[in-house]
């Protein structure tokens, strides 16, 4: 007797989001697409989709950083793009994030990436380059305990 076992795709990566008789766009297409988009809209549209889909829990840890992005230097420019993000552990999701302007620092982006969330509840860590007065000692936040990663805090 013989048996046949058919497998069948499952999941997200295995149904096509979209027919394209084309076949899948280029990069180049995505490139176009992408560069057309208002920044800020596509932001916000964006920080509105992941406030759907990914809730806060009081007491979640939310990890501020910054990372330079390999690959970003362009032409005639000496920096490479680098960003700051809210990354949510429990979530597995990426909140929120800024680019650093040019000729800038973490400090500059970090207060406009904590304005931008809501962190009601949350433990927001953030290495030592954030523990900045301006930075920690906002309206309507709980005054930080500031830990052993500022030091001089704890005297000030």
């Amino acid at each position: 007797m013989r048996s046949s076992i058919t497998a069948r795709p499952s999941g997200i990566g295995s149904r096509p989001f979209s027919r394209c008789p084309g076949g899948i766009p280029s990069h180049d297409t995505f490139n176009r697409v992408l560069a057309a988009l208002d920044a800020e809209q596509f932001e916000q549209g964006f920080a509105t989709w992941v406030a759907s889909i990914a809730r806060l829990t009081a007491g979640e840890v939310v990890a501020i950083d910054g990372k330079t992005l390999c690959g970003t230097r362009q032409v005639g420019k000496k920096q490479l793009v680098h960003m700051v993000s809210a990354w949510a552990g429990a979530n597995n999701r990426v909140l929120g994030q800024r680019k650093v302007e040019e000729k800038s620092n973490e400090i500059t982006a970090i207060p406009k990436l904590l304005a931008a969330l809501e962190l009601s509840g949350t433990v927001v860590t953030i290495d030592a380059m954030g523990c900045q007065r301006a930075i920690v000692a906002k309206p309507n936040r709980k005054p930080a305990t500031p830990s052993a990663a500022c030091p001089r805090m704890l005297h000030d």
